[in-house]
């Protein structure tokens, strides 16, 4: 269902810093396949959910997928489900032009933590309000 957040004072989100939230595929990742093999590290975690763009003219081939591990390097991500559709992630030289077709890979997943102030108006017209408080999720 629809959410929402209203406030009636001060509203301050703020999510824990994650590093990179987008970068390319270095290597092409086959349909099958469980790894993707990244342009950058990461400082993604295990079970963060992750987003591979389509590199063919079908846009309903891109995926989203969750990460099982990621390596000491931080170059290759291991998924808990193997890929359904191939991305692209190479260099290629035609007749001396060099260009890069490779998938992008964006992290979906996001921490927040909800702080808010109540005011006095608050105690005095808005009794039957009901608050959900998050956490960081390390």
């Amino acid at each position: 269902g629809a959410k929402a957040i209203g406030s009636f004072g001060e509203l301050k989100l703020e999510g824990k810093e994650v590093g990179t939230t987008w970068t390319k595929l270095d290597a092409n990742a086959d349909a099958g396949s469980n790894t993707l093999i990244l342009k950058e590290p990461v400082d993604w975690q295990p079970g963060n959910e992750v987003f591979i763009t389509s590199t063919s003219f079908r846009a309903h081939e891109a995926e989203r997928m969750v990460i099982e591990s990621v390596s000491e390097d931080k170059l290759t991500l291991n998924l808990t489900i193997p890929l359904v559709y191939s991305h692209q992630g190479q260099t290629y030289n035609e007749s001396g032009i060099v260009f890069t077709l490779a998938a992008e890979v964006g992290l979906l997943t996001r921490n927040i933590k909800v702080h808010y102030i109540v005011t006095n108006w608050f105690h005095h017209g808005l009794q039957r309000c009901i608050f959900l408080i998050s956490k960081f999720f390390w």
